[in-house]
């Protein structure tokens, strides 16, 4: 008897509670940009900043999300010469999609497809690498690096869950595991 009561009287509270995360699921469905995240390193003679900027995510009904950014590096060489030869600037864009779904107030999501390119402002990645100068050469040595070096390089199958702090109709406020808040806002497209 003691079950029983305690099933009739939880059972409101549970149903209460998977509407609510329908309710917020159907808030997340659509196109959300990130505020973009700015780190600065120094190290070997040479110091900068990465920002990275997710320019668009989708999160579609049947739990499938797609995501498009950049990711930039402007470096300071403190060498004149250098920054002649290897240029400050390298921008890096990504594309991922994947699954997702909404529980407990976590946003979670599952990486299934990741593709990572350059995006040269002087286009060096269409230019065959016979043609390039040394200059060029360097550079489409350091972009290998610095896309085979990054974190995304290994993201396929990974998995991520975010907290979600704030969520209404225009602003969607996230934490992660490493407690980086990451503030998204609805775009309309």
């Amino acid at each position: 008897m003691k079950n029983l009561l305690l099933i009739i009287c939880l059972t409101p509270f549970f149903i209460l509670s998977q509407n609510n995360d329908k309710y917020q699921k159907d808030k997340i469905y659509g196109n959300w940009k990130a505020q973009p995240l700015i780190e600065y390193f120094e190290e070997d003679g040479m110091s900068g900043k990465v920002t990275i900027e997710v320019t668009n995510i989708q999160f579609t009904s049947v739990g499938k999300y797609n995501t498009e950014g950049y990711m930039s590096y402007d470096f300071n060489w403190n060498d004149k010469e250098m920054t002649d030869f290897l240029g400050s600037r390298y921008d890096i864009k990504f594309m991922f999609s994947g699954t997702w779904n909404f529980a407990q107030g976590f946003l979670n999501s599952t990486f299934e497809n990741v593709i990572i390119a350059i995006n040269d402002e002087n286009e060096i990645q269409f230019t065959n690498s016979d043609q390039l100068d040394d200059s060029g050469k360097a550079r489409m040595e350091l972009y290998k690096n610095l896309i085979e070096g990054s974190e995304w390089s290994d993201l396929k199958g990974t998995a991520n869950s975010e907290e979600i702090i704030t969520l209404n109709e225009d602003v969607m406020v996230t934490k992660d595991a490493g407690n980086t808040i990451t503030t998204y806002t609805r775009i309309n497209q």
